[in-house]
């Protein structure tokens, strides 16, 4: 792991370990035994732990105080608390992780002179702001690749996704320097294929199938024919740019069935909402009443 990484889970537990106090002064030592970073026998380790520490110093998070020996304590600022406010506020963001592992999925696979990613090697080193991602957030994000036509994935050995391989469209998304989604959304081609889905077993772990997603009470065709819908309408709904890409986001809550209901409802509510302000130079009448039945089957 690298530096960035562990200056934002030193942050966080800077916080926690201090109850948020701003006063209190902490041997950062303490987060290397909860890391288990080896920083009494090895100088990499020691070094890693000091560059993460300096990072939040020069953000102006934290203090650090030198003591005896090398160790440094360090003492969060409220600029800090801050900032740990608002990395786990994008934690508990589902759009915003998805956003963040389709671009690193994209970008490592344009990096490869095969344009390829060992979906097992990816998920061992995939973060978020100091968090592992899970194996489910991952497989997920190379489904929408593959739906989307960005990606072929690879099934090896026992049936589980191996490889993931960008397409020509999926160059064409790494090239353009735009979020997956918003090129997703820009280029109104949405595409078909089959799905993968993952099932959370013990420990967190997950296994993975070859299948149809199923909406309870909704057929999965109707559902895909309004996301569809959706998707091609954004582009032409008077927005300004930070509404289309919450417009674009709410779509993605919309069709998954992995949320909650209520979260369903209400990304349905500022999706008609949206529709009802910025439609005015599009035909958005039969969107609305699709998307009317889809979101009151869907909550019951």
């Amino acid at each position: 792991m690298t530096a960035e990484f562990y200056s934002y889970a030193l942050l966080m537990w800077l916080t926690d370990r201090t109850g948020r106090d701003t006063y209190q002064l902490v041997n950062i030592d303490e987060f290397a035994d909860v890391e288990h970073l080896p920083v009494q026998q090895s100088e990499e380790a020691r070094r890693l732990l000091e560059e993460a520490a300096r990072l939040l110093e020069r953000s102006g998070f934290v203090t650090l105080t030198v003591t005896f020996g090398p160790t440094l304590h360090a003492r969060l600022t409220w600029d800090g608390l801050r900032a740990a406010d608002d990395i786990a506020a994008k934690r508990r963001n589902r759009a915003a992780r998805l956003d963040h592992v389709l671009g690193e999925l994209v970008n490592s696979a344009d990096e490869d002179p095969t344009g390829t990613v060992r979906l097992g090697q990816f998920i061992a080193t995939a973060v978020f702001l100091g968090e592992h991602m899970t194996i489910d957030e991952v497989l997920r994000a190379a489904q929408y690749l593959h739906d989307h036509g960005l990606a072929t994935v690879t099934i090896g050995a026992g049936h589980q996704p191996e490889a993931l391989i960008l397409t020509s469209r999926g160059i064409d998304c790494a090239l353009s320097g735009k979020r997956v989604r918003k090129f997703v959304s820009e280029q109104n081609t949405p595409a078909a294929g089959p799905v993968f889905n993952q099932y959370n077993s013990n420990g967190g772990t997950g296994a993975q199938g070859m299948h149809v997603v199923q909406h309870v009470g909704v057929q999965p065709s109707q559902l895909a024919d309004l996301i569809r819908q959706l998707r091609e309408v954004a582009p032409q709904l008077e927005l300004d740019e930070s509404q289309r890409d919450s417009f674009i986001e709410d779509i993605e809550i919309l069709d998954d069935s992995s949320q909650d209901a209520t979260v369903r409802l209400s990304a349905g509510q500022r999706l008609r909402a949206a529709l009802a302000e910025g439609g005015t130079r599009v035909g958005t009448a039969a969107v609305l009443a699709g998307l009317d039945r889809i979101v009151a089957v869907i909550t019951g």
